[in-house]
């Protein structure tokens, strides 16, 4: 058992909170080391403790702490103590190789059994991965945000148009791919789905292919496990009803599955057709630049919808945008695929990261 500590910097905690939910991890606010706010994460994986190295490298943080278990209140000043540091007990300090060069060690604290970390002068570190964290050839081309924004057609085509969707996915994509390559704050890439791991559901009976024959209506919105508010909502418009005992228990499977999300869709009949949603099939956000995630369904659905019927259906969802915020309101099916995805969410978002960063 180890938990990790890390005392906030200008941030507030509930947004390293969010930054890390984010990213995978799960955390929470754990009371006050020297007056300052402390969010833990047990378990620390050498992912998070790489992040962390970096996050102190830039200043984000002022100090972490990572312990042999969870500290009693009146200890949660070791991980403030030391500003700018990186304390980890005697018994842990072999994973302090996972710092990749950021961090180097500077002394022990022999009275509490700690050895504490400074971040590396100079240095820009060696990353643990090099899949993960070297760059490499991409199939997309840099676009100025506010030309995209300008003349979304210009550079989707169909996937911009009301009724077909996708370009809003395309856009989130195309600048998380930015963000993680390091190239400037208003740049975004563009290219074909392929190049961002999607792909076009070409199927008869897709929710767009049938919306677009005027053959049916859809409405869905995205939220996280057990933050039933939205989909409330969305099923009270409808006139639906929506068992959240049972709910719960399905949402507790899912989240052993390591899903984390949902979308909640209702399906009005225009006519009668069977309408399949696939695993992976993309909701994206409502406008093009929106800071919260696109969706991708994690497991698939087919149903028929009767003429004159509403359907509603609470499936699982992963998120496709790791450095964006938890969705939490309406999103809209596009044509969009993300195949890949399978397991955990971390799992997917580290797929993602592979994949912007040129590796397949």
């Amino acid at each position: 058992m180890s938990e990790l500590y890390l005392c906030v910097g200008d941030d507030s905690p509930e947004s390293l909170v969010g930054l890390l939910a984010s990213k995978g991890w799960e955390s929470r606010i754990d009371g006050l080391g020297n007056g300052i706010p402390l969010v833990a994460v047990p378990e620390p994986d050498e992912r998070l403790l790489f992040f962390t190295a970096e996050l102190l490298r830039a200043e984000r943080l002022r100090s972490a702490g990572m312990f042999g278990r969870r500290l009693h209140s009146d200890d949660l000043y070791l991980a403030a103590e030391w500003w700018g540091r990186m304390v980890v007990e005697a018994d842990l300090v072999g994973q302090g190789d996972v710092f990749g060069g950021l961090l180097e060690f500077e002394k022990t604290y022999d009275p509490r059994n700690l050895s504490i970390f400074r971040v590396a002068a100079g240095g820009t570190g060696k990353a643990l991965n090099e899949q993960i964290y070297d760059i490499g050839p991409i199939a997309a081309t840099r676009v100025r945000a506010t030309e995209i924004l300008a003349d979304p057609r210009r550079y989707y085509g169909e996937f911009a148009e009301a009724e077909v969707g996708g370009a809003n996915a395309l856009y989130a994509a195309g600048l998380e791919a930015a963000r993680e390559r390091g190239l400037p704050e208003g740049e975004v890439l563009v290219g074909d789905p392929t190049a961002f791991g999607f792909e076009v559901d070409a199927g008869e009976n897709s929710i767009v292919g049938w919306r677009r024959k005027g053959v049916i209506a859809a409405e869905a919105t995205g939220f996280g496990l057990g933050l039933w508010d939205e989909a409330l909502r969305l099923y009270a418009t409808y006139g639906q009803y929506l068992d959240l005992q049972d709910l719960q228990l399905q949402a507790e499977e899912w989240s052993h599955q390591g899903f984390r999300y949902g979308v909640a869709v209702i399906l009005k009949g225009l006519q009668d057709p069977p309408v399949v949603i696939p695993t992976g099939a993309v909701f994206q956000q409502p406008s093009m630049g929106s800071p919260m995630q696109t969706l991708g369904i994690a497991q698939p659905a087919h149903v028929m919808v009767a003429a004159g019927a509403t359907v509603p259906l609470v499936l699982p969802a992963y998120c496709l945008n790791p450095s964006f915020s938890p969705p939490s309101g309406p999103v809209a099916p596009t044509p969009l695929l993300a195949p890949a995805v399978s397991g955990s969410q971390g799992a997917v978002w580290d797929g993602i990261r592979r994949r912007y960063r040129g590796h397949e």
